[in-house]
């Protein structure tokens, strides 16, 4: 095989740079022949062993987790600003996000009170709120320990 390839380089470029890039050309090839089997004999065996992953939950590409960033935040009944308003959340509180609507103005929040500072009751902390939020109310994150680090940073107006 070689020497055919040799008289094929030969035809192409007569005379000295023929037989030296015949050469050089022939080493190429005698190497690639000699390596491709061992190749193709490491690459196919499986050594890994098969890896066991954790379940994990749907990876979401929306921020599912809200905070509120207003000193009260209206829950309505629907997304409207003339629904009624079902509850209120304090500035600082952290909700679920279940729904959106599809302009993205209103956000259906669920998730518990909190009790925050000693200004609440225990029973509007332990109350379950649910209901519609507008985005200027709220920011939204992608987890809960993202809205968690925004919380301290939030100020109250009048704050420094």
């Amino acid at each position: 095989m070689t020497g055919l390839f040799l008289r094929a380089v030969a035809a192409l470029f007569p005379g000295v740079l023929a037989r030296v890039l015949a050469r050089v050309l022939a080493r190429v090839l005698a190497g690639v022949m000699v390596l491709a089997p061992a190749v193709s004999l490491v690459s196919c065996r499986d050594t890994r062993p098969d890896l066991e992953l954790p379940q994990t939950s749907v990876l979401v590409n929306r921020d599912s987790v809200a905070l509120v960033s207003v000193e009260y935040a209206r829950m309505h009944r629907e997304p409207s600003i003339e629904s009624l308003v079902m509850v209120h959340s304090r500035m600082g509180d952290i909700l679920s996000v279940s729904d959106r609507t599809p302009d993205g103005q209103w956000f259906l929040l669920v998730g518990q009170g909190r009790k925050s500072q000693g200004r609440e009751s225990q029973e509007e902390a332990d109350q379950r709120k649910e209901g519609w939020v507008h985005r200027g109310d709220v920011a939204l994150y992608m987890s809960e320990a993202q809205a968690n680090n925004a919380r301290r940073q939030l100020r109250r107006p009048g704050e420094e």
